[in-house]
């Protein structure tokens, strides 16, 4: 047993990365742990079907990360053309904006999680769905510069909610077997529509 401040090995019962006991492991120096893992290998075959098994709400976080994404890349092409063209800013304002857009979405992003915890995966990505369609539709109908620029802020907000909240759900959707390969596929789907 180690006290306060002391390293040491217990070279009887070295821990591998999933925390299980490895008997009779042996560290090369004392101060070291050993961290071993042995992935499973399975074909793509076997990962897809064991994928398959899984609830339905997995596909369709999938889709969902699909239509949302494909929304957002095209969106950001086209965000500065909208502002210099719909609402009479100079490029350079709308270049600002565009990465004021971008900003917000990165930092709120680090926010979201907490507040997915205390209301729940499920409420917080039907309210970031909601809210991002709510937004939308106000840019679209912004009759000035000044509305347009409340309702991107806004959308920025509701945007950066989804993506965390969306792996989250592809964590709690897929079984411990298929999590490593269901989140390959999430982001499979994620850079799809960039492309």
């Amino acid at each position: 047993m180690l006290r306060g401040g002391e390293v040491g090995v217990n070279r009887a019962h070295c821990r591998t990365i999933d925390g299980k006991a490895k008997v009779g492991a042996q560290s090369q120096h004392p101060t070291e742990i050993r961290m071993q893992h042995t992935a499973p290998t399975t074909s793509l075959k076997d990962d897809l079907r064991e994928l398959l098994d899984c609830p339905r709400e997995l596909w369709l976080i999938y889709l969902a990360t699909f239509l949302e994404y494909m929304g957002v890349f095209s969106f950001m092409q086209t965000l500065p053309l909208w502002l210099s063209t719909n609402h009479g800013m100079s490029d350079a304002q709308a270049g600002f904006w565009a990465a004021t857009f971008s900003t917000i979405v990165t930092l709120c992003v680090f926010f979201v999680g907490g507040l997915a915890d205390a209301i729940g995966v499920r409420r917080m990505l039907i309210l970031s769905f909601s809210l991002t369609a709510l937004t939308r539709l106000g840019m679209s109908l912004a009759p000035s510069a000044t509305t347009a620029l409340v309702a991107l802020l806004t959308f920025a907000l509701a945007f950066a909610t989804s993506s965390p909240v969306l792996q989250t759900a592809v964590q709690r959707a897929s079984s411990p077997r298929t999590r490593a390969f269901a989140f390959t596929l999430w982001y499979a789907w994620w850079a799809a529509p960039g492309m």
